[in-house]
């Protein structure tokens, strides 16, 4: 037990390509999860999960050591967490929780895009092959906010309350991108 712990706490600060990133990925998010005790809990680790891949993706390019591989992982992973957020979100508002659901919602949003803005200018910073492939996750992850957003408003239709949420969602990202640029 003992080896077991100190395996998972050194895990949380390993990158991808670290020795013990697997342990990070695959056995304590995976707790982490499993012991939320909420459907709302729940997509918040999702979220926090997915904010992690992508932070993760940026030290790597800061320090220049993020290739193409380690991009497209990270992609992947993100779309996926994601996806079980929204899910969770689409659950908790047929369930009749829409400031549940909202909340997820908002959250995905400004978190990703906030990221798609840091990556961005990453992607200005660095030459053209790995700044292609930090664009070309910056897109993604743009493009799975748009897709989340669009799922969401598709199956709400929310009419007074858009112009707050956009208000909301655009104070978030740029707050959001301001405090992980700095």
């Amino acid at each position: 037990f003992v080896v077991t712990g100190a395996s998972s706490v050194l895990a949380e600060e390993a990158l991808p390509g670290d020795a013990l990133y697997s342990v990070k990925v695959h056995l304590n998010e995976n707790v982490e999860r499993s012991l939320a005790r909420s459907p709302l809990a729940k997509a918040d680790i999702d979220i926090k999960h997915a904010e992690e891949r992508l932070t993760e993706v940026e030290l790597l390019a800061a320090s220049g050591k993020a290739d193409e591989a380690v991009i497209e992982d990270a992609a992947l992973k993100v779309e996926a967490k994601v996806a079980s957020a929204s899910l969770t979100a689409e659950t908790l508002s047929n369930e009749g929780n829409e400031a549940a659901a909202d909340s997820i919602h908002t959250r995905i949003n400004s978190t990703l895009l906030a990221h798609a803005d840091i990556l961005d200018a990453q992607a200005a910073d660095l030459e053209e092959e790995p700044g292609q492939t930090l664009r070309s996750l910056s897109v993604a992850v743009t493009f799975a906010a748009d897709e989340a957003s669009d799922a969401y408003e598709a199956e709400t239709a929310h009419t007074e309350n858009d112009e707050a949420l956009t208000v909301t969602l655009a104070r978030d990202r740029e707050a959001g991108a301001k405090a992980k640029i700095e």
